[in-house]
């Protein structure tokens, strides 16, 4: 199967045919996989070290030249061309913004929709709206309707760290017009913030007062890849770098995991698909 680009979204739908057991090649014009700017390093570290340790055909500085029935013509960067046999072929060669609207009063273009990001940009995005909308939202009347606990802890009955969250989550609520909080039903959940950066504390001194406060979650929860996950193949200055500079709250913050209702010590996604935490998952 022929991925054709060999960005994020690429390399993400290579490694889920892997998975899958079937056999991909990427085919990337530029001199390397996920150039983009912006992306986790450690995802893009395990896709390259992925496909490495696992043989998957990657071909840079290649571009397509023709799709035939069962084959595809490459370009290399020589100017030779070449045909790779294949029995399908999946286009991943990236897009550009095209909003449905201008952004206006009361009307926010964010995501992908205003600039091609990732995760990141879009929690920023939307927390602009949140900010942009607090003024509007102060002047008429609050839609959210809080049963009689949620309230209670809005009041503070539960102390002000519960408080506090209860607030974010009736400003969320209000910013976007919701008329209620709803209960999560599933048995497990996820987290995606898996990574122990020094830069993060303010993020780790907010887990700790949730903690002190004695809140934990009623579901069990996996989380993403750790950055230093051990199934990953990693050179000596990539563990160097990893642990005694980049990486450095990386036990603490899985201790707080932990005590906030991880699965396990081993329920990161990537040790999920490795080991036992795989069936408990599913």
């Amino acid at each position: 199967m022929a991925v054709i680009g060999g960005g994020l979204t690429g390399c993400e739908i290579a490694y889920d045919l892997y998975l899958k057991g079937k056999h991909p090649t990427i085919i990337e014009m530029q001199d390397d996989l996920i150039t983009t700017k912006g992306i986790c390093l450690a995802n893009t570290s395990y896709l390259r070290d992925f496909f490495k340790t696992n043989k998957v055909p990657v071909f840079l500085e290649t571009s397509l030249s023709q799709i035939k029935s069962g084959s595809v013509e490459l370009i290399d960067k020589t100017g030779n061309q070449f045909a790779l046999p294949a029995d399908s072929v999946i286009m991943s060669v990236g897009y550009t913004p095209a909003p449905i609207a201008a952004k206006g009063k009361h009307i926010h273009v964010i995501g992908d929709a205003a600039k091609v990001g990732n995760l990141r940009t879009v929690i920023w995005g939307s927390m602009g709206c949140l900010h942009e909308n607090c003024d509007f939202q102060q002047s008429k009347e609050k839609i959210m309707q809080l049963t009689k606990e949620q309230q209670a802890i809005l009041d503070g009955e539960k102390g002000e760290t519960l408080a506090k969250v209860m607030k974010t989550l009736v400003m969320y609520g209000d910013a976007f017009e919701a008329e209620k909080l709803v209960p999560i039903t599933s048995k497990y959940n996820h987290l995606v913030t898996s990574f122990g950066l020094k830069v993060m504390a303010p993020v780790y001194d907010l887990m700790q007062k949730i903690l002190d406060a004695g809140v934990c979650s009623e579901q069990k929860f996996s989380v993403d890849p750790r950055p230093l996950d051990k199934n990953v193949p990693a050179n000596f200055l990539q563990n160097l770098v990893f642990n005694k500079f980049m990486y450095t709250k990386q036990d603490y913050y899985e201790n707080q995991l932990e005590s906030l209702g991880l699965m396990d010590k081993d329920a990161f996604y990537m040790h999920l698909l490795h080991g036992r935490g795989r069936q408990q998952a599913s």
